[in-house]
């Protein structure tokens, strides 16, 4: 049986690159052809493409984002009793752009004369019980994928093998009108190719190396000065809930620019204060932690911030012009 593996791949560190270097050492040893992928915002080393039987870029990654998706991390902060502060930071969704890559690969490689296909992930942790794997002839089975965040384990693709036939009935039912209309994570379409096409999950459970979310341990500081955390909104006019459980209510949330200092290791902070430059306007501020302080500027509209402390000048505009959709507000329980 002629076998392809093929490798979805995002390496935008020198430790994601090596961590897929070494994995295509390991899969070359093994006599098997390799067809990988990335997009080409993102260059791959000549040597590490050259180890390749195939390589391809693609000019797109196709990460979603609001207001068509938003993945999101939200924090309660208590004031009081009754008062709350409420903020929302919104991602980009990475799992479009993941089942892309699967189908893209899939189709190239359809193109080409194998048997089968592995598809795995560029940082798969490449066991001897997983290398014995790829040597045999076993098609049609998925291997479960122990969750980085707790320990769990969650449906996978990240080491999938499907014989001719079955890895073209995948690859025309990764669709993105399918993806949008199921709204569901990544994760949850690989379970539905199980049932639709009678997958076997088998054991090893395999684990990956990078933990994405890793670097995102506080998603609710920018980190721009090591004397106090940072946090800003930035939305369209939005309907929210507010009001607690018991008296939920709709409330519409102005696009104004919200900005949150806490954590304060300056104390001078509060008395000397801080200026906020958008664009051409000016604004003194002496901020309290914790408390919202909001400009009559439309996020929507804002080109350039910037924060001027203690004469240095903190731009955030990059990040700010990155940012799709975070919200900070305060809420008020109804009792």
């Amino acid at each position: 049986m002629k076998r392809l593996v093929i490798i979805t791949t995002y390496c935008d560190t020198q430790e994601k690159l090596d961590i897929f270097a070494e994995n295509i050492r390991k899969i070359k040893k093994l006599g098997l052809d390799i067809l990988a992928i990335g997009p080409s915002e993102v260059e791959i080393p000549h040597t590490i493409v050259q180890e390749c039987d195939f390589f391809f870029y693609t000019k797109e990654n196709p990460i979603i984002e609001f207001p068509v998706i938003n993945y999101t991390h939200w924090f309660l902060r208590p004031i009081d009793e009754r008062k709350r502060i409420m903020i929302h930071r919104g991602y980009g969704s990475y799992d479009w752009a993941s089942l892309y890559q699967i189908k893209k690969l899939l189709q190239i490689g359809l193109t080409y004369d194998y048997d089968s296909y592995c598809n795995i992930i560029y940082d798969l942790i490449i066991t001897e019980e997983m290398e014995k794997k790829l040597l045999s002839e076993e098609v049609n089975i998925m291997h479960k994928r122990f969750s980085p965040s707790d320990g769990s384990l969650v449906d996978s693709a990240h080491f999938m093998f499907l014989d001719r036939n079955t890895a073209a009935l995948v690859e025309r039912e990764i669709d993105y009108e399918a993806f949008l209309y199921a709204n569901v994570r990544a994760e949850d379409h690989v379970k539905m190719w199980v049932d639709k096409f009678n997958l076997r999950y088998v054991e090893p459970h395999i684990r990956d190396k990078i933990y994405y979310w890793k670097d995102h341990q506080n998603h609710f500081d920018y980190e721009i000065h090591p004397d106090f955390k940072f946090f800003f909104s930035k939305n369209p006019d939005i309907e929210i809930w507010v009001g607690g459980n018991d008296n939920p209510r709709k409330e519409i949330l102005k696009s104004n620019i919200r900005m949150i200092f806490y954590d304060f290791a300056n104390p001078n902070i509060r008395q000397n204060g801080l200026i906020i430059a958008v664009d051409e306007d000016l604004c003194k501020i002496h901020p309290q932690e914790w408390e919202i302080v909001e400009l009559p500027v439309s996020s929507q509209h804002a080109k350039t911030i910037r924060i001027i402390y203690e004469h240095e000048i903190l731009d955030i505009t990059k990040v700010f012009a990155k940012t799709k959709y975070n919200l900070v507000y305060e809420d008020t329980i109804i009792t």
